[in-house]
């Protein structure tokens, strides 16, 4: 997609807003606990799809994942998701490349199977 320097010129030329939705577990009575998402920020973001040698290695980091997305919002975790052109991804593997606080690079997954660690789906 794009060279790490290039990241702002990327989300500022090709970059969509995206919501990203977070996770509240609401504590439930004899057949457990169940979780709501609620959004938690708009975020602009630049997103591809994983193909041929890229799909290969990001599946050693996450095995499920299929997309990749950049971002200068940092604050994503693995347990969140994303809505974005009516979809929901979900984060599977999320790291800062370079250690200066500019982006995240982050991969999804648009399995509406994966589990982030929660027993329920929404």
């Amino acid at each position: 997609m794009t060279k790490v320097g290039n990241i702002s010129f990327a989300l500022s030329r090709i970059g969509f807003d995206a919501v990203i939705q977070d996770k509240t577990v609401i504590e439930g009575d004899y057949d457990g606990n169940d979780f709501t998402w609620n959004d938690k920020l708009t975020a602009l973001v630049a997103i591809e799809d994983l193909s041929g040698n890229e799909l290969i290695a990001a599946q050693k980091l996450s095995p499920k994942s299929n997309h990749r997305m950049y971002t200068k919002e940092l604050n994503v975790a693995v347990k969140d998701r994303l809505f974005w052109k009516n979809k929901y991804l979900f984060i599977t593997y999320v790291a800062e490349p370079m250690n200066t606080g500019d982006f995240l690079e982050i991969y999804l997954t648009d399995d509406a199977n994966y589990d982030s660690g929660s027993s329920k789906g929404d």
